[in-house]
């Protein structure tokens, strides 16, 4: 039988491990994992100095121990990639030539030195750090691990908040510790916590680590109080895990109200889910994008979702999405309500608006409006001023300005509009007392024919043709203010004009040809 150890332990352990009577130090030197391992608790097996230099010599990186008594040794210099340590005796065990690089496992009752890590002090390579049942060691001497990434702990560690590079914390089977905060590192790089703790209510001190990723509470019970912060983490885009009953059912409650239509076009409008019952908690779960812009075509439903309150400072999408701002395309903004136009005060938000008519827009709207001008754009369908950057438009496209068009137009501001709206209200004032539609179409008709002038400085194949009067000829601006249009600016501002005083009107655009035979237009 192999005499390699003086222990009879080591030698009978090893015989019976490789199965081999006559085991060699070759033998020893084929393992890849070592893992020495007394199985009486009740005694520990003393390790001579000799057998210590034999393991150290085998050039195994991956040791384990169990129920070993290191007292009075020294290490040989040997570099471990891991170490495993559980109830075995260290106090005065020389450590100063053992290193190890990637992970220390210290549990069931080790004595060490002063009951602390400084015997481990030297290795500041160590990534990652295990330590079970761990309540009464002094773990301070981890403040030094400048490489080290991972801790896992079991027991009510309190002494761990002098470590500045933690990038994930484990607590396993911690309890008793609702207010986490004492007992967190002060590593500002922490991307994960782990904590198995059901009586963690408070979670505030989540928003302390600016790198965190993922957040794991396994038996914690949040509950609605928590809200805010639930939202702030998901809208950073950190993942957290909890039990959800106590919030699920808080969140359920709080429903909004649509019918099934509605309903349908506000899933659309904020790109949920088919079907997704609109509650708090379904809201909370499908968030969607962090920044958005919501697309609204119809006032009506702008009007229901403002008044449910889903775009309410305390809502759930408000605190989980940044609504950069809203882009509508509607007919015109006739009934938009008082709570509405309160939304669109916010200064923090972009809105625009395309309308083929003025309609629902007068002077105390735009009063009111003006309180947040600068972040207002207004388009009007048919209006060639909103193609300045591109004046090959052709008609059919500025009557048909779509929600993707409008990062490249030029809009009109709040100024121009508050202009547009001094001249249609006294003009709407003349028709009040008008008894039939063809009175208003003969006032209409007499006030255009007498402030308009057709310009042909705006006509591409006249000889009056100056650069940029396409355009200013064919938009508002030029009809109203100027008073100077061609004929598709000209039905622009009829049209508009007869909407406003109650008359539908609608431009229909063709091409005009030259017949150079007849010299005739056609």
């Amino acid at each position: 039988m192999s005499n390699i150890f003086k222990s009879k332990f080591l030698n009978e352990y090893f015989k019976e491990g490789l199965d081999k009577d006559d085991f060699t130090l070759e033998d020893l030197k084929r393992i890849e994992y070592m893992a020495i391992i007394n199985e009486n608790p009740d005694e520990f097996i003393k390790i001579d100095l000799d057998d210590l230099k034999v393991l150290c010599s085998l050039g195994i990186k991956d040791f384990s121990f169990e129920g070993i008594d290191f007292s009075d040794v020294e290490f040989d210099k040997t570099d471990l990639t891991s170490l495993e340590i559980s109830r075995c005796k260290l106090s005065t065990c020389n450590l100063d030539n053992l290193q190890v690089e990637e992970s220390l496992f210290l549990s069931d009752d080790v004595e060490l030195k002063d009951n602390g890590l400084s015997q481990f002090s030297h290795m500041t390579q160590i990534e990652q750090f295990t330590c079970i049942n761990c309540e009464q060691l002094d773990l301070r001497g981890l403040a030094n691990k400048k490489d080290m990434k991972r801790l896992i702990l079991e027991g009510n560690v309190k002494n761990i908040s002098s470590i500045k590079n933690l990038k994930q914390l484990t607590y396993l089977e911690t309890t008793g510790v609702s207010n986490l905060l004492e007992y967190l590192p002060s590593s500002k790089n922490l991307e994960t916590i782990i904590v198995n703790d059901e009586d963690i209510q408070d979670i505030h001190f989540l928003r302390n680590y600016q790198n965190l990723r993922q957040v794991t509470l396994a038996e914690s019970q949040i509950d609605i109080s928590q809200l805010d912060i639930l939202c702030d983490l998901k809208a950073k885009g950190i993942s957290i895990k909890y039990d959800e009953t106590k919030i699920k059912e808080q969140l359920e409650q709080r429903e909004y109200k649509f019918g099934e239509e509605a309903s349908k076009i506000i899933r659309q409008i904020f790109h949920l889910p088919k079907n997704t019952s609109l509650n708090d908690y379904e809201l909370f779960n499908n968030h969607g994008v962090k920044n958005q812009r919501l697309e609204i075509e119809n006032i009506e439903i702008f009007n229901k979702i403002i008044e449910s309150g889903l775009l309410s400072e305390n809502s759930v999408i408000t605190k989980l999405r940044n609504i950069e701002g809203i882009d509508f395309v509607v007919e015109n903004l006739e009934g938009i309500s008082l709570d509405a136009i309160k939304y669109i005060l916010q200064k923090d938000k972009q809105f625009r608006f395309v309308t083929r008519t003025l309609n629902g827009i007068n002077s105390e709207i735009l009063g009111q409006l003006s309180e947040n001008g600068e972040n207002l754009g207004f388009y009007v369908q048919g209006d060639a001023s909103h193609f300045q950057n591109n004046p090959d438009v052709s008609c059919y496209d500025s009557k048909n300005i779509h929600f993707s068009d409008l990062d490249a137009l030029v809009p009109y501001k709040i100024q121009d509009i508050k202009k547009f709206i001094s001249i249609l209200e006294p003009i709407k004032e003349q028709t009040v007392e008008t008894k039939s539609d063809i009175e208003k179409f003969s006032i209409i008709r007499k006030i255009l024919l007498m402030s308009s002038k057709y310009d042909h400085s705006g006509v591409i194949s006249s000889e009056e043709f100056k650069k940029g009067r396409e355009i200013d000829t064919r938009s508002l601006k030029g009809i109203f203010l100027e008073g100077k249009a061609v004929c598709s600016g000209n039905a622009l501002g009829f049209s508009i004009i007869s909407e406003y005083v109650g008359l539908g009107a609608k431009c229909i655009s063709g091409k005009t040809v030259l017949n150079t035979d007849e010299n005739i237009r056609t």
